[in-house]
């Protein structure tokens, strides 16, 4: 939905010496600032490092931007980064941002990132503002796109979390997370008649709330959160909600972020990334809106091949694998070539019975070479017709 992401809670930097080697020289790079700083000196524009910004400087940073995704179709965005650091930390992160999509999609957000001194806390929120109707098919991957409702509702999100360091890769820590949505409507497809999601009832009208406490183990071992050399990266994150905290039900959702980076071959700078997001919700039945679904992954990125919220479960299982590479020397363009699966359980038995896959290619555009930051533009296919453009500030994952 949204064209930026929020880095990673591990320190983003250039490269280690190992990656450096594998990479030109910065000098022997180019990068979309590059190009533009030549063609438009008048601008006066600069490209640096935000990775490595100064004790006691603070950065800021307004860009509009265009994008387009199945969900929303063409959208507009004004994009923010306010980056500071503390001494002997990482740099802090708040990156707030206003879009309007063709479908009449209003949404604020405000992601923070932010480090202590020395690292010993991290300070990770995610709060959001949403009148967000979109398309719905119902439970499972068995739904077929004829299935397609509409759901309208507006959303509140409040996400904090408290992080402690345990050793330099390794954090855990408490928050809170509440989802509030209300004026909820399901709609069919092609009127604003009241229509029925077959086999749930729970918070598909009217209004719902989940409210929990969040409990987080991170391992992330990346060097740069933005585009990834060789790492390991694993976040368990459990959620108990609460009805004496205001949820309507009371029910626990789990979910286990896993990724892995590699060169491949193993000489070269190409790089294959795996990935693997697995939920689950144990308890009563949680409203229909915070069940998990097609790019319902904290930057809603996942499911490229498919329109955010295809499908949707109690349970929901999802891989990727990339493929990364080089297209020009100057390392101005590269390229992807992708493939993902996913499984939502079924509303009935809660099991997994159909799987459903998606492959696609495309193309990166280098717009800060000292941190390689990508402008992502790929196209992917799914089953029964699904394909489209998917549109990112970043690498997806």
């Amino acid at each position: 939905m949204c064209l930026a992401a929020l880095p990673g809670q591990a320190q983003m930097a250039q490269s280690d010496t190992l990656s450096a080697s594998r990479h030109p020289p910065l000098s022997q790079q180019k990068d979309l600032l590059d190009i533009a700083r030549k063609a438009l000196p008048w601008l006066h524009l600069k490209n640096e490092d935000t990775t490595l910004l100064p004790v006691g400087r603070t950065f800021l940073w307004v860009v509009p931007e265009l994008g387009y995704s199945l969900q929303t179709r063409l959208l507009g965005q004004i994009q923010g980064e306010i980056a500071y650091r503390r001494p002997g930390a990482n740099v802090s992160i708040i990156l707030p941002e206003v879009a309007y999509s063709q479908n009449k999609q209003l949404f604020f957000a405000v992601k923070l990132n932010a480090w202590t001194r020395n690292n010993r806390v991290n300070w990770v929120g995610d709060f959001r503002l949403y009148h967000f109707p979109q398309a719905t098919f119902g439970l499972g991957t068995a739904t077929l796109p004829q299935d397609e409702l509409r759901i309208d509702f507006s959303y509140l999100r409040i996400y904090q979390s408290v992080l402690l360091r345990i050793n330099p890769k390794l954090y855990a820590g408490l928050g809170y997370n509440l989802d509030l949505h209300w004026n909820i409507r399901t709609l069919g497809k092609d009127d604003n008649s009241p229509a029925t999601i077959v086999n749930y009832r729970e918070g598909v009208l009217g209004r719902s709330v989940s409210s929990g406490i969040a409990l987080n183990l991170l391992y992330d071992g990346r060097l740069n959160s933005i585009n990834s050399d060789p790492a390991f990266y694993a976040h368990l994150f459990v959620r108990p909600n609460f009805r004496v905290l205001g949820s309507d039900k009371t029910y626990q959702s789990l979910s286990l972020d896993v990724r892995k980076y590699l060169y491949f071959p193993a000489r070269s700078a190409n790089i294959l990334a795996l990935w693997s997001y697995d939920a689950f919700t144990l308890g009563d039945d949680a409203p229909y809106l915070d069940l998990h679904a097609t790019g319902g992954d904290t930057y809603e990125n996942s499911g490229r091949g498919y329109i955010q919220g295809r499908f949707r479960g109690r349970n929901f299982l999802y891989q990727e694998l990339e493929y990364r590479f080089p297209l020009t020397r100057n390392r101005l363009v590269g390229g992807v070539a992708f493939a993902n699966n996913q499984l939502a359980s079924e509303p009935l038995t809660n099991r997994f019975i159909k799987a459903v896959p998606a492959v696609g290619a495309g193309l990166r555009f280098t717009t800060n070479k000292h941190i390689r930051l990508n402008i992502a533009v790929d196209y992917a296919v799914g089953l029964n017709g699904s394909h489209g453009f998917f549109f990112n500030f970043g690498e997806f994952f």
